[in-house]
């Protein structure tokens, strides 16, 4: 039995050893966790959206599809292919808490506290992998969660899947920085890292890759001298491809059948041009309190800057430039005031509009600013580690960081706060919320005038079948996203021989449908009909029965099953892995054999 000293001694043991985990972990949980425990869930920019797919993705697992590739409950029942190309793999978490009984507002809410929890674990262990320094770690984990980037994506624009992005991005980055310049043994945090970047917010995971890149021009030298290091780069491509197989190989194929609102252009400039939404000023980059921009006759929303740590840590450098001075530090920095001035008007993104217009915001790039801000950071406090001005630097800055993102939040839980004073719930009618409609197809008319009104064309037209014969009677009915037609007396109505049924389905490659009638049952043909609703030819059938539904194409199935392989081969490798360290440990530490004969060992 162990006396009550002894397990107060082991409580102490553990926190003293894991006391810079727990600092990380008690620094999100008092900005982001301890408020949303107590107030309604803010109102942001994305949030309908977002709370859409949630909700749509809890009804595909209730009506037992997985993986879900269409929200088929989604804009009046008529479908939306968002999983297709905006990764929902995370969202499982809040679907399920949806699917056990909790509120959509309330699980969503859940979620950005566990996304913020796991960004500053995330950082943390990756930060370790780079600096082998605990103390450092902890202080670009709270650097890194801790920001005003972080906190405008989480709360203010409830931009959800670049958030997760900032979970996996110090792991893509820890594996690359093992390749690099380290011993290649974490290798495989490459491909995880980047494949879950992916999967959260595909923007994120290109511009990843570019900036990887320019990380790895500054050690060109030693990556031709050793190609070793190579070679595992492209394992780690290929890795990376079979890991997000059942995401990057569905969507190319459904991008090649179609052309959509996010790759026409139509969105590219919804929310202006990407010289217009870039940082405008100095002052802008690092105020707390800015929050528009004006261009002509627009305003704009851009976010309140990246705070005052960058700054005051670059004073520091130059104040201590011999006792800071190392390549870390110097490529940190370098990466974070590049990713910076991309943010500004100064960058020519008039000139790239064509080209990237599909980024929207260059202020997107605040993900890498921050993300080499933390580094640089962490970089610096393993230099001042064990001298006097160590605790005054890390005192400071963490000082800064939790005062810029405070301002950051204010106005956002300052209007709950008002709300709750005044006893006022606030709603979240996010049905029917599709954002721009980036993934319905090129062409589609969301709205139409009724009256003088302008009302959804969607939900105008309501669920009914269109057809260019007459009807004598039609029934429709829907259930767990099967779409059923029983239909009798089509006559037609001029000299057109092509009979054909406009269904209240948006189409998207991988619908099936079949007719049945007295003679049998028939694959029909899908075609796109008036507004990219899916059109059917009835085979001059006056009578019969459609089913519809989204089947699914070969190139999804497939690569859903090489990613559950290659996650199942990862875990294996990391298993595997593990035991054989253990066992060489054990081996190292195990105490020599009495029995030996050392005359026989001598001889």
């Amino acid at each position: 039995m162990v006396s009550t000293a002894a397990y107060w001694n082991n409580i102490k043991a553990h926190l003293f050893k894991n006391r810079y985990l727990y600092l990380v972990l008690i620094s999100v949980f008092s900005i982001y966790v301890l408020p949303l425990l107590f107030v309604q869930l803010p109102l942001g920019h994305d949030i309908y959206f977002h709370l859409t797919r949630v909700d749509g993705l809890a009804e595909e697992l209730r009506q037992g599809h997985f993986p879900a590739r269409i929200y088929t409950t989604v804009y009046a029942d008529y479908g939306y292919a968002a999983p297709l190309f905006y990764g929902d793999w995370l969202l499982h978490i809040p679907a399920l808490l949806v699917v056990l009984g909790m509120k959509v507002v309330t699980a969503y809410k859940t979620f950005i506290m566990i996304c913020a929890v796991l960004t500053a674990l995330s950082m943390y262990f990756s930060a370790q992998i780079i600096f082998k320094n605990k103390k450092a770690a902890a202080f670009a984990a709270i650097l890194y969660s801790v920001s005003t980037y972080f906190a405008t994506d989480a709360i203010i624009r409830h931009a959800n899947g670049e958030m997760q992005s900032f979970i996996f991005l110090p792991l893509a980055f820890a594996g690359l920085y093992s390749i690099i310049v380290d011993d290649c043994k974490k290798w495989l945090l490459l491909p995880l890292g980047l494949c879950g970047t992916l999967v959260t917010h595909m923007l994120t995971a290109v511009i990843s890759v570019v900036f990887m890149a320019f990380f790895a021009l500054f050690f060109i030298v030693p990556l031709v001298k050793q190609p070793k290091r190579l070679i595992y780069i492209l394992a780690s491509v290929g890795v990376f491809l079979l890991l997000s197989a059942s995401f990057i190989f569905p969507m190319i194929e459904q991008l090649q059948s179609s052309k959509f609102i996010a790759t026409d252009g139509t969105s590219a400039n919804a929310y202006g041009t990407l010289e217009n939404r870039s940082m405008q000023t100095i002052y802008s980059l690092f105020s707390t309190f800015n929050t528009k921009v004006t261009v002509g006759e627009n305003k704009y929303f851009i976010p309140q800057g990246i705070g005052l740590s960058l700054p005051v840590m670059i004073v520091w450098r130059i104040i201590y430039r011999k006792k800071t001075g190392s390549r870390e530090t110097v490529v940190f920095l370098f990466l974070a005031l590049l990713a910076l001035f991309m943010t500004t008007r100064f960058f020519p993104w008039e000139s790239l509009q064509d080209e990237l217009g599909t980024l929207q915001f260059p202020w997107r790039i605040f993900v890498f600013v921050t993300f080499f801000t933390a580094l640089f950071g962490g970089a610096m406090a393993k230099k001042f580690d064990g001298t006097d001005t160590f605790l005054i630097f890390i005192s400071a800055v963490v000082v800064i960081s939790f005062f810029s993102v405070s301002n950051t939040l204010y106005g956002s839980y300052k209007s709950v706060y008002d709300k709750a004073h005044e006893e006022k719930e606030i709603t979240y009618p996010y049905k029917f919320n599709i954002g721009l409609g980036e993934y319905l197809p090129s062409g589609t008319r969301r709205n139409i005038s009724v009256k003088g009104q302008t009302v959804n064309y969607f939900r105008n037209r309501g669920d009914i079948i269109t057809s260019n014969a007459n009807i004598s009677h039609s029934d429709i009915s829907r259930d767990d996203g099967v779409l059923t037609v029983r239909f009798n007396g089509v006559e037609k109505a001029g000299e057109n021989d092509n009979i054909y049924f406009d269904l209240p389905l948006i189409m998207y490659k991988g619908y099936k449908a079949v007719l049945e009638t007295p003679e049998g049952k028939t694959d029909l043909e899908l075609t796109y009909g008036k507004n990219n609703v899916i059109r059917v030819d009835i085979k001059g059938a006056t009578e019969g029965t459609i089913t519809a539904w989204y089947e699914g194409t070969t190139v999804q199935k497939v690569s859903f099953y090489v990613t559950v392989v290659s996650f199942a081969g990862v875990i294996a490798y990391y298993i595997i892995a593990r035991r054989k360290k253990r066992k060489n440990q054990a081996e190292l530490t195990a105490p020599p054999d009495d029995n030996l004969d050392i005359g026989k060992m001598l001889d």
